[in-house]
């Protein structure tokens, strides 16, 4: 049996902070900064130092200062940075890394996903997001592609789940003030959603005439929609007619109207430029002598 020869040994060198890009690719999968576990870094680097050097590719165009892009060691090249602004002292101007040979943008970002993967703090969201990102780059030819290179050591469920997620991505990625909080099943059950006709569109809208930006607030806006997109798969249920359901109508520049499935009945949302006083009572008018006893 061949065995396979084991790892040469790299030196780990001093890098000066300012000489690192840490997002050369602009893809960076950490959307979100977690201040307690940051500072946990902090004080598990003040007391012990830094125990995994951060890992750095030669920028094949360096821009000065910057001569390395980060494949990994995002949060610990944040908390020496962290570590120099309060301290000011230059113990900090430089941190412990090791230099990887160049190669391709698409081999250091699966590197870097590679990395983040085995960490559990890595939100559904962010999974996802990264392989949105790249194939909007023009790295692969699509998200389905990317994943399954980015995530080839995943298994087959693992993969679909992720693909599943970057539909939700796709569709409500800058809409949503704290993606990182939907769990797994909440991002599974937005892609689903998005399957039926209108449904993503009546997602976006609701987040988009919302002026709440918490993220309790915006999943009470999105729950009840996803929650009659799974309803209408029942087929006692399902509404019938050719357009339908009608969850979003634009009749014309400056006005939408959405419609909500409440535990009551049914709500109207207008909104835009023309939904104004006047437009309202014209529909109440409307309704009037449409429903009224002769």
């Amino acid at each position: 049996m061949q065995v396979a020869a084991p790892p040469r040994e790299e030196a780990v060198i001093l890098v000066p902070l300012e000489e690192i890009e840490a997002d050369s690719l602009l893809l960076r999968d950490r959307i979100g900064k977690d201040a307690p576990g940051m500072e946990e870094l902090v004080n598990s680097i003040l007391a012990s130092g830094l125990r995994m050097p951060v890992e750095l590719f030669p920028l094949v165009t360096p821009r000065p200062p910057c001569r390395y892009g980060l494949v990994s060691g995002f949060r610990r090249l944040e908390a020496f940075r962290l570590l120099k602004a309060r301290s000011g002292a230059a113990t900090w101007d430089r941190i412990p890394a090791l230099i990887r040979d160049p190669v391709s943008d698409e081999a250091i970002l699966a590197g870097m996903v590679e990395e983040n993967d085995v960490r559990r703090d890595i939100s559904p969201w962010e999974k996802a997001r990264i392989a949105v990102a790249a194939a909007e780059r023009g790295w692969f030819p699509n998200t389905e592609a990317a994943v399954a290179a980015l995530y080839a050591a995943a298994s087959p469920v693992k993969r679909c789940r992720i693909r599943a997620v970057a539909r939700a991505v796709e569709l409500l990625d800058g809409l949503i003030a704290e993606p990182t909080r939907l769990t797994e099943r909440q991002c599974l059950r937005i892609a689903a959603a998005a399957e039926r006709e209108r449904y993503g569109e009546a997602m976006q809208v609701a987040l988009e005439e919302s002026d709440s930006r918490a993220f309790e607030a915006q999943w009470a806006l999105l729950e009840p929609l996803i929650a009659e997109a799974e309803r209408t798969g029942e087929p006692e249920t399902a509404p019938k007619g050719e357009g339908r359901p009608r969850i979003v109508l634009r009749p014309r520049k400056g006005l939408v109207i959405r419609r909500e499935k409440t535990r009551e009945g049914w709500r109207l949302h207008f909104t835009g430029p023309l939904a104004r006083e006047g437009l309202i009572e014209d529909v109440l008018d409307d309704i009037e002598r449409t429903f009224a006893p002769a």
